[in-house]
């Protein structure tokens, strides 16, 4: 098995929440860090998930990709 750390410092929350919807819009600049974050970590483990594994199958390993 092979394990992975990946750390991601956001620096431009506000400026994602405003490509997110109005929900992020209306939320309070405290609550504002959390849910942009909770909702980049969701893209980013989607985006792996699927980008990892289609790597290795192309250069033809068959793995299980779990990413938390």
């Amino acid at each position: 098995m092979i394990e992975l750390k990946i750390q991601v410092d956001i620096q431009n929350h506000k400026e994602i929440a405003e490509t997110q919807g109005e929900i992020f819009k209306l939320l309070p600049a405290f609550l504002l860090v959390g849910k942009v974050e909770e909702e980049v970590k969701k893209q980013l483990t989607v985006a792996l998930n699927k980008n990892i594994k289609a790597e290795l199958a192309l250069k033809g390993v068959k793995a299980k990709v779990s990413i938390r």
